[in-house]
């Protein structure tokens, strides 16, 4: 029998452009939180990081009713200290924020990088080394919105228009997910099935439905002249493809709505997709509306 080859691939389009900060998710269940200062700034991170699962110290000089409310919640981990702040306070903290005056935020991101390399001093992104997004919180699926404090009241914009699209179902259907998951994968050896399996499960939370195979056998196409004319069946299917396969003049954005695992191949024509002995079954045809391709 002779090993199958990959097709080389041409010209590879970029899975994803330069990122002014990287997305990441911290799990703070059971470490210690840092929080200094007084005022709304700081309560808010207070309750954002508790409610995360930190175990929150909290450093401030008075009081406030709104804290008392929150320390009457007995789901959260919360102590509170009143005096002012010293290197003692940061040890063993994952990380530390503070809401201070300008003047003080040198001086306290100086001696909080001892301790962690995770400081954020509220509002002066010059004194922070990682920013707060704008969150969605459907717990456990959460998504963080950032523009990297180009346009805050963007962030907020789009965090709407998300909680507004997404199904009332999704937040029930990810528990459902957590709970089945190791079952799920371990009666599906491939992964090609449980990435199908998990397709279909969460796509039925949007109205999507399997696809049935066309008269192109398993090879998907889209024909679209631009981003704004994708339609969400066409996303599904580059989300879900291993191979993606474009003509010359596909506008490189619409690449980018590919699942980012994807190779992605440049062809003259249908015919050259046609003639691989090797497609595989979740694979996506690109080509420019208007062109015989």
């Amino acid at each position: 029998m002779k090993p199958q080859t990959t097709p080389k691939q041409r010209n590879r389009a970029p899975r994803i452009e330069s990122l002014s900060v990287l997305p990441v998710f911290l799990d703070l269940r059971g470490k210690t939180a840092v929080i200094v200062g007084d005022g709304n700034a700081a309560l808010w991170k207070l309750e954002l990081l508790a409610s995360a699962g930190a175990k929150v110290r909290y450093i401030c000089k008075q009081p406030t009713q709104e804290l008392l409310d929150l320390l009457s919640n007995g789901r959260l981990d919360i102590s509170v200290e009143t005096e002012d702040w010293c290197d003692l306070d940061f040890s063993g903290a994952a990380i530390i924020i503070a809401a201070i005056a300008h003047e003080e935020a040198a001086t306290f991101l100086a001696h909080a990088q001892r301790y962690t390399s995770m400081v954020n001093v509220v509002d002066q992104p010059d004194f922070c080394t990682f920013q707060f997004g704008s969150i969605v919180n459907k717990s456990p699926l959460v998504i963080g919105i950032s523009t990297s404090g180009a346009g805050p009241v963007l962030a907020q914009y789009l965090r709407n228009l998300i909680e507004a699209i997404l199904p009332d179902s999704i937040q029930n259907r990810v528990k459902r997910a957590a709970a089945i998951r190791i079952r799920v994968n371990a009666r599906l050896a491939s992964t090609v099935q449980r990435r199908k399996y998990w397709s279909a499960y969460f796509g039925r939370s949007f109205g999507f439905h399997s696809s049935k195979e066309g008269d192109c056998g398993t090879t998907h196409i889209v024909r679209v002249s631009s981003v704004e004319n994708l339609t969400l069946a066409d996303i599904r299917q580059m989300q879900g493809a291993d191979r993606i396969y474009y003509c010359n003049g596909v506008d490189q954005a619409i690449l980018s709505y590919g699942r980012r695992e994807a190779q992605r191949i440049e062809v003259k024509s249908f015919d050259e997709v046609a003639s691989e002995r090797n497609v595989l079954p979740r694979s996506v045809f690109i080509a420019p509306a208007a062109v015989a391709c």
